[in-house]
């Protein structure tokens, strides 16, 4: 395997008098990259607050060093202020909410590892703060922050300009903040310390495992961790997991020797461990330790949220204190297959990677450590051009035409694995039977028609539709779209093409017409699959015209749509009941596996957005990692979008036709022109969560009133004044007065 495996120390990203906070790059340390893993540290002073702030992954929380306070918002939940201490491990899921605060005079140190899948960069977190200079106040404009909190201009003003420190500050001593709660604490931290152990092995060693029996919200974060204490001089059993995981292991404390054998039985690590390093052993490889007569202590995560699966090789110990030398330690039987005992027991054999990467690690840390006190700019997230886009004609003719948005134009198509395209069929006009490569939600934007909707191997249901109905389609599905009224009916697609030919475009496969799979096969290969005599055969390859849409005579038979057909296939939005409705604001129809199980299928949710005239809709993220695709329906309006580091990325004009998409965590927000607007979205997971910064369930109503006082760096007035605005506003945000 050519991908360095050696230990590595994080190196300071930024920080000042509170504190700082440390990273591990997958520059550095590959398999960060490879394992789509991340890992943090930060590091606060007596005094030091780091200001409010969620993440793109989720993680789990381990306090290396001292005690302080943490606030924990969960998605659609109230603050908790929890008390921490060393040794306490706490799970963060997305969209969860923290802060952290040291009052104490020894440095709070707390050890942050994740899952980076869905991040932006893979092998790193990026944090998005929700106060100080980079926060997404700064990201909206004026007029934004005065419509979305419900403040006058110069107040407006005034707090923006007040937004001061970059994801670290230092409090005035004596500045109040929240007092932890015991009750907030149970089910939120589990202390590794004190937990009853899963191991422990006399004069050996001691497991206490995290899973979702001791800390349920590690399911969530669909992650697994353990805390391990090696004794002086013991050893860990050559050991892998046996299903796919993970292990990230960081040196708490103690030194030791590590081994790491992959494909083939080669030495692929054998190195020194120190306090402080963070290695990563790859799925199915075998790793074993020796601690040196200091012992050693490691915190791992492991890729699965169940229960430790490693497979010991000694028996059920894993661990043996020997007095042993070190080529001798293998006298035990611990594995059958050859290869792996020797390997691990002879020096002579030369390793792959065989160093003291843990020194020159140092080294590197001394020498290019950043001393910035701002959090760096991010620009590789900033990059894409979210630009909304209208949809261009890729063909058509006398019965309709295909309209695509490219991935060119509108590169976040490409980025979040997402297709968009339109039909528009004319009178008469037949979209010819066919499937795609991709599972997308269907919505009648105008008109009227029928569809045939083939699942596998089920019967055709054919089904009326009109505008407003939005229609599941999961992979192997057939269609046909047929348009009998003067009026133009058109259908607007959206979907996931994670699966596709082409990342960010639909491919549909053609049952008949001029590029249908007749044409394709051999008149011999035709007449055998269908049973048909050679000039029949020929005849019928020969009758296919028409490419994708036709437009059939006056007076053509269709089938009749049945009205049972239609019963779980489509979800009318405009006639549904509705999700939200606030006076003067707006409305929403969401779609998801309740009301349309389909969607399930397809793993995707949508919803149906009416912003009255004038009316703002709060800003907010997807707060489970999910993509945002919108296709304004009708009206026009204004949008803007803040994402990391507090910039704002997006600020432009919504026009009736155009389509844009919001990537993961970046923070959104609209208002509508006179007219109003309305919009149909497709949201990347079938039940998506989103979370609002604005209105009564807003994040800062359950932000404790120190917290937003510390966090906006404002007098007490001036936060009590920014609380008591929108008590009862939710979501839509009525013109004022």
């Amino acid at each position: 395997m050519d991908v360095d495996l050696s230990p590595k120390l994080a190196k300071k990203l930024y920080g000042g008098d509170g504190g700082s906070y440390y990273t591990w790059s997958p520059s550095e340390l590959p398999m960060l990259r490879e394992g789509n893993i991340g890992a943090a540290k930060l590091a606060l002073e007596k005094n030091g607050f780091a200001l409010p702030r969620y993440s793109d992954s989720a993680k789990v929380a381990y306090v290396l060093q001292g005690s302080g306070t943490a606030g924990i918002v969960l998605p659609e939940a109230e603050e908790k202020v929890i008390a921490i201490k060393k040794g306490d491990a706490i799970a963060l899921p997305f969209g969860v909410v923290t802060w952290w605060y040291n009052s104490d005079d020894t440095e709070l140190v707390v050890l942050f590892m994740g899952d980076t899948s869905k991040a932006h960069k893979v092998g790193e977190f990026t944090d998005f703060y929700l106060t100080g200079s980079n926060g997404i106040f700064t990201g909206f404009s004026t007029e934004f922050v005065g419509r979305a909190w419900d403040l006058e201009d110069t107040k407006a003003k005034a707090l923006v300009a007040s937004q001061s420190g970059s994801g670290i500050v230092k409090l005035k001593e004596g500045v109040s903040m929240p007092k932890p709660k015991k009750e907030d604490r149970e089910g939120m931290a589990l202390n590794c310390e004190e937990a009853p152990l899963d191991v422990d092995i006399k004069r050996g060693g001691r497991v206490v495992v995290l899973n979702t029996k001791n800390l349920p919200l590690v399911g969530e974060v669909g992650l697994g961790a353990d805390l391990v204490r090696l004794d002086g001089s013991a050893m860990c059993s050559p050991g892998f997991s046996c299903d796919s995981a993970l292990q990230v292991t960081y040196i708490v404390k103690g030194s030791g020797r590590v081994q790491v054998v992959g494909v083939d039985g080669r030495r692929v690590l054998d190195t020194t461990l120190k306090a402080g390093c963070l290695f990563i052993v790859p799925r199915f490889f075998v790793v074993s330790k020796i601690c040196d007569p200091v012992g050693m202590e490691w915190f791992s995560i492991i890729s699965t949220p169940k229960e430790f699966s490693i497979v010991w090789n000694s028996g059920t110990i894993p661990w043996q204190k020997q007095g042993m030398e070190t080529e001798n330690l293998m006298s035990f039987d611990l594995y059958q297959g050859p290869g792996i005992p020797d390997v691990l027991s002879d020096p002579s054999k030369e390793a792959i990677l065989e160093n003291t990467a843990v020194a020159s690690a140092a080294n590197d840390l001394n020498s290019s450590s950043s001393d910035t006190n701002e959090v760096p700019f991010n620009k590789e997230a900033m990059d894409v051009d979210l630009s909304p886009q209208l949809a261009k004609k890729l063909y058509g003719g006398d019965g309709g035409s295909y309209y695509t948005w490219s991935p060119s134009e509108l590169p976040m198509l490409r980025e979040g694995n997402i297709g968009a395209a339109k039909i528009a069929l004319e009178k008469n006009g037949l979209a010819l039977p066919r499937y795609s490569d991709s599972a997308k939600v269907a919505y009648v934007l105008q008109g009227s028609g029928t569809a045939g909707i083939v699942l596998p191997e089920a019967e055709e249901k054919v089904i009326a539709i009109k505008k407003g109905d939005a229609i599941a389609l999961p992979f192997g599905v057939v269609t046909w779209w047929y348009n009998s009224d003067d009026t133009e009916l058109v259908v607007l697609f959206m979907g996931d093409t994670s699966k596709a030919h082409k990342v960010g475009e639909f491919t549909d496969f053609y049952l008949t017409g001029s590029n249908g799979i007749f044409t394709g096969f051999s008149t011999e290969f035709v007449g055998r699959a269908w049973d048909l005599e050679e000039d029949k055969a020929k005849a019928l390859v020969a009758s296919l015209s028409g490419s994708g849409i036709v437009k059939l005579k006056e007076g053509v038979s269709m089938p009749e749509p049945k009205k049972e057909d239609r019963e779980g296939m489509a979800l009318n939005c405009e006639e549904a009941p509705l999700d939200v409705d606030i006076k003067g604001g707006g409305r929403v129809v969401v779609l998801n596996t309740k009301n349309l199980p389909l969607v399930g299928e397809v793993g995707l949710g949508a919803d149906l957005v009416r912003l009255d005239g004038s009316a703002m809709c709060s800003p907010g993220f997807s707060c489970d990692s999910a993509l945002q695709v919108t296709y304004i329906v009708k009206g026009s309006g204004r949008v803007q979008v803040v994402g990391v580091d507090g910039r704002r990325v997006l600020d432009t004009t919504l026009k009736a036709g155009c389509l844009f998409i919001v990537p993961r965590f970046f923070v959104v927000s609209k208002i509508g022109d006179p007219v109003g607007m309305e919009w149909f979205s497709i949201i990347s997971t079938p039940n998506p969560i989103f979370s609002h910064l604005a209105g009564r369930t807003s994040v800062w109503k359950a932000l404790s009133p120190e917290v937003l006082q510390a966090s906006f760096n404002v007098a007490p007035e001036v936060e009590k004044h920014f609380s008591s605005k929108r008590t009862a506003d939710a979501i839509f945000f009525p013109p004022p007065n």
